[in-house]
């Protein structure tokens, strides 16, 4: 914070090798996109067991995590024979995270995983944007094409809260509903390049759902709004360790239940009046954040 550095570190191989974008979860790791060429030399940009252990050829996007020392956690490669690189990354408050890029790799699963919200290359066109969900290990979640013959790029991604994801990029001339919805803000291609935003929940589907007040049914937090205590409840486990955190996810609260028991107290009193979130560890499982309104 004083501006002294603490560490630095070069990232790369033989070729030419960009780092494009990084964020850090609320854990201190910090997570770097970029793409790299000529990275064969095993090790240089994959770990052992990554999701990627290949070069693809041309360039590839690659993703690495590292912790808050420098120590490097793991890297993959992302991509295939063609050009794939990756332009930003962002992590949710799980500490999965998110890579966005462009691809020209336009076939297999080197980009796109079955079920996705499109699995397949969208055209004849040099490039595709692409989205792609790693969980804090580095394991790929799942993988999703976004273009349709107009050619697309993608250049920022963000994740709230509830761990819906928004990207934002270019697109060329494009018709039909590959790119915009119907009854969207501006449902028609218009001029010689477009920007474009779209919202995907948190499967990799393109999604036009109304926002849920309910992020997890069985867990109930009351009262809320509240001024000095809040209570959480699970219907169906015992709770474990309850964090309190913030809308930029800093954790503020991270309490222990020492004592079996699907119902906790939490003290509030000490945080400032606004929005802040819930969240529940138990059995190893973490669940969705939930809204607490301090007053």
């Amino acid at each position: 914070s004083n501006g002294v550095r603490q560490w630095g570190t070069y990232y790369g191989g033989p070729g030419s090798d960009v780092g494009s974008g990084c964020d850090v979860d609320v854990f201190g790791n910090i997570y770097i996109a970029g793409s790299m060429s000529a990275g064969a030399v095993s090790g240089i940009f994959n770990t052992p067991g990554c999701h990627q252990t290949n070069y693809g050829g041309g360039y590839d996007a690659f993703m690495v995590k590292f912790n808050s020392l420098g120590v490097r956690q793991w890297g993959t490669y992302y991509g295939g024979a063609g050009t794939d690189i990756g332009y930003s990354c962002r992590t949710n408050t799980l500490g999965d995270v998110y890579m966005i890029g462009q691809t020209g790799t336009t076939f297999g699963t080197n980009i796109a995983s079955a079920g996705s919200y499109q699995p397949n290359f969208g055209g004849t066109s040099i490039y595709d944007a692409y989205l792609v969900k790693f969980n804090s290990t580095g394991v790929r979640q799942w993988g999703t094409y976004y273009g349709g013959t107009g050619g697309e790029y993608g250049f920022g991604c963000a994740v709230d809260l509830s761990g819906v994801v928004y990207i934002a990029g270019q697109t060329n001339p494009n018709t039909g509903t590959v790119i915009a919805t119907p009854g969207s803000h501006q449902p028609t291609f218009s001029g010689v390049a477009n920007a474009y935003l779209v919202k995907f929940n948190d499967t990799g589907n393109s999604t036009y759902i109304t926002e849920s007040k309910e992020l997890n049914e069985s867990i109930l937090v009351y009262p809320n709004p509240a001024c000095d205590f809040v209570t959480i409840e699970s219907a169906n486990k015992n709770l474990e360790t309850i964090q309190i955190i913030d809308a930029l996810g800093r954790i503020l609260i991270n309490e222990k239940v020492n004592v079996k028991s699907n119902s906790h107290q939490i003290n509030i009193s000490h945080l400032k009046s606004g929005i802040y979130f819930a969240r529940i560890i138990s059995d190893n499982q973490t669940s969705q954040p939930i809204k607490i309104i301090k007053e």
